[in-house]
């Protein structure tokens, strides 16, 4: 079984199952969940796939380079080498920043109260990340 047929069954299932709706619902009201770990199953597969695909890789707040080499393994795990991390204050301006594809902003707890914004239109996905287990 070929890594695109994974891929093309992931996404048929994820838009039979109503993820897609669901994922729009919880853009439109704000509702979703603070950790990766939060969403509903099929909707985090999806999610991680289409940063695979797209390339668009994570950006992750974090305080040193020691808490990105945290969750790298885990993220290399799903084939999601593109890693940004934003560690000063005015890399934060980068959340802003249109985007085509989907963007997972990752955070550790202690960087989620920071000012961060969502894009007009074209929101991210800002959650937090406690720990290596979260993305599993």
């Amino acid at each position: 079984m070929g890594s695109s047929f994974i891929k093309e069954d992931l996404y048929s299932r994820f838009l039979a199952s109503g993820s897609a709706r669901r994922l729009f619902r919880m853009l439109e009201s704000g509702n979703l969940p603070r950790s990766v770990a939060g969403l509903p199953g099929a909707l985090r597969a999806f999610l991680l796939a289409a940063l695979k695909q797209t390339g668009q890789g994570v950006l992750f707040l974090a305080k040193n380079i020691g808490e990105i080499e945290q969750i790298q393994g885990d993220l290399e795990g799903l084939g999601i080498r593109g890693i940004t991390p934003l560690m000063k204050p005015e890399d934060f301006n980068l959340l802003r920043m249109h985007s085509s594809s989907p963007r997972l902003i990752l955070s550790t707890i202690e960087l989620a109260a920071q000012p961060v914004g969502w894009t007009e239109g074209n929101p991210s996905l800002y959650m937090e990340v406690s720990g290596k287990n979260e993305l599993t």
